[in-house]
């Protein structure tokens, strides 16, 4: 629950320049807007209807209006390919399997079943599913957060921004050992 840092100024210098890179971007009609949160932990987020939220700890990672320009472009192209929306469908996915695994755990009567070969599969199962779900849902996510670096890059290269950018925001980034991204 992090708050916000009112600063009217800032606010409208980087939505106007998240505004110059979603101009650029498959949203090319997404009103923009950028709130500062504050938080020391460098992250970002964005909602569907174009707001962006970036923490302080995120801008004083910093170091040119570039780097900034590739960061709101990694959101906008969260919302350019809707994968907050898919994710829901995802974690929607998910709760079906888990009803589905209640109701045949039900029509089995697992409950009742004492035999350590019922409760063993019945655990195999549950093990199973949880795994495989975890995976894809790391796999998704992990693409995700790819797609929205390629297209992040790309349109703050189309708005005018070096690309290089990118790359240094990413490796001090990753170097820190701080994804940069809560998205």
């Amino acid at each position: 629950q992090d708050g916000l840092l009112r600063n009217a100024a800032l606010e409208q210098y980087l939505s106007q320049v998240a505004t110059l890179v979603a101009e650029s971007s498959h949203a090319y009609d997404l009103p923009v807007r950028v709130y500062v949160l504050d938080s020391r932990e460098p992250k970002g987020f964005v909602s569907p209807n174009g707001i962006v939220f970036v923490s302080a700890g995120a801008l004083a990672k910093m170091q040119s209006e570039a780097e900034f320009a590739f960061f709101v472009g990694h959101e906008i192209a969260h919302i350019a390919f809707q994968h907050g929306l898919k994710k829901i469908g995802r974690d929607d996915a998910r709760v079906r399997e888990g009803d589905a695994f209640a109701e045949m755990e039900s029509d089995l009567a697992w409950d009742e079943r004492t035999d350590d070969k019922y409760v063993r599969t019945n655990a195999e199962l549950s093990e199973m599913a949880d795994q495989i779900h975890e995976y894809f849902a790391r796999e998704n996510n992990d693409r995700d957060e790819l797609e929205a670096d390629y297209w992040g890059l790309m349109y703050a290269a189309r708005a005018g921004y070096v690309p290089e950018a990118a790359e240094s925001l990413l490796l001090r980034m990753v170097a820190e050992g701080k994804p940069g991204d809560g998205a």
